[in-house]
């Protein structure tokens, strides 16, 4: 009796603590763009841009102002549930479309990846700890219930629970740790090449490696390679317009419609008309298509379009890979560097002495 009553208890506390990291767990990658204002592009094509945030069960994406349908009903934001994360094909973050309070944050995120403090490189280590004896304290967890099966009368209990204890333990170890890689740690917090795959097309960013989880990579202040150097000029374009080559504006059945058939990421500020003006502040990522429902009937409209120049983005490591470490030769992480200017110093007073 005494045997089962813990069993059940220890059931049950596993339980609840499991279903509270679960309301709390959000992807690290995902949560460094909270707030921000990003570009979600799925795959099949579909656009949808906004302010940033994220849940344990999703993402949420609320609009600058809300979008009235052609069925008459108004949408203040956009929800994208956990389990639909296999449909991303990529978050973006652009600077120019930042307000002036995200821009200063995004330079303070700038810095400390560029030189990392020396708590944020322990707590780094930390997690990185817990992640290696994961395996370890599973392989424990069930080696004590193996033990505990041989032993009456909690025994036929523990062998009716051994897979849900198992599970359960999995999840509470798993919550504080990250999918280790070794290959990508020693790159973290350096210029890398990340080689992303879109359709059957692949792209090149060259950025910092800000960060990754066991489902996303996130590079920062990265560029896309292309033919056509950036620069942050607007173009100001018409429907018809080929001012811009590659990019394509037409208005199709109340809709504007701007088509990015060139290889490089499309910013689109505004669209102004006789009438109206409104801000999208969108990214058109190459061979994508971004529309909008016009507030109101018109054939006098403006698109101010330009190239992006640098840009944020958070990947499924199932389509992204890093490729190549990047930078100089002598780009080396605030750490080495400190190694470095140490040994150095130390190498003098050898010298002196």
């Amino acid at each position: 009796m005494d045997a089962t009553f813990w069993s059940i208890v220890l059931l049950l506390l596993l339980a609840t603590i499991v279903a509270l990291l679960r309301t709390r767990k959000r992807d690290r990658c995902v949560r460094d763009f909270e707030d921000f204002h990003i570009t979600l592009a799925e795959k099949g094509g579909d656009l949808t841009w906004g302010t940033l945030t994220v849940y344990a069960t999703g993402i949420e994406l609320l609009y600058a102002e809300p979008v009235r349908t052609p069925e008459g009903h108004v949408e203040r934001s956009y929800l994208l549930y956990k389990d639909q994360y296999a449909a991303i094909d990529a978050l973006y973050r652009y600077p120019g479309a930042l307000s002036e309070e995200n821009r200063n944050r995004r330079a303070q995120i700038m810095r400390r990846t560029a030189q990392p403090g020396i708590w944020g490189r322990l707590k780094r280590r930390l997690l990185n700890w817990m992640a290696m004896v994961r395996d370890a304290v599973l392989q424990a967890v069930s080696l004590l219930i193996g033990a505990a099966k041989t032993y009456k009368p909690g025994a036929v209990i523990l062998s009716k629970q051994e897979q849900p204890l198992k599970t359960l333990s999995k999840e509470i170890v798993g919550y504080a740790g990250n999918a280790y890689d070794p290959l990508l740690e020693r790159h973290l917090f350096r210029r890398v090449v990340l080689e992303v795959s879109i359709g059957d097309q692949r792209y090149n960013f060259c950025g910092w490696l800000r960060e990754y989880t066991s489902a996303f990579i996130e590079l920062i202040d990265a560029e896309l390679r292309h033919d056509q150097a950036a620069h942050q000029v607007l173009y100001k374009l018409h429907p018809g317009s080929t001012v811009l080559d590659g990019v394509e504006v037409s208005i199709q059945h109340g809709k504007l419609c701007i088509q990015n058939h060139a290889h490089q990421l499309i910013y689109v500020d505004r669209v102004e008309s006789p009438v109206f003006r409104k801000p999208l502040k969108a990214l058109v990522p190459p061979h994508y298509l971004a529309d909008l429902h016009l507030p109101e009937p018109t054939e006098e409209i403006s698109v101010y379009v330009g190239i992006a120049d640098k840009v944020d983005i958070v990947v499924p490591r199932t389509h992204a890979l890093v490729r190549h470490a990047a930078g100089e030769d002598g780009d080396t992480s605030w750490w080495e560097a400190w190694v470095r200017r140490a040994g150095n110093v130390w190498k003098k007073r050898k010298t002196v002495t």
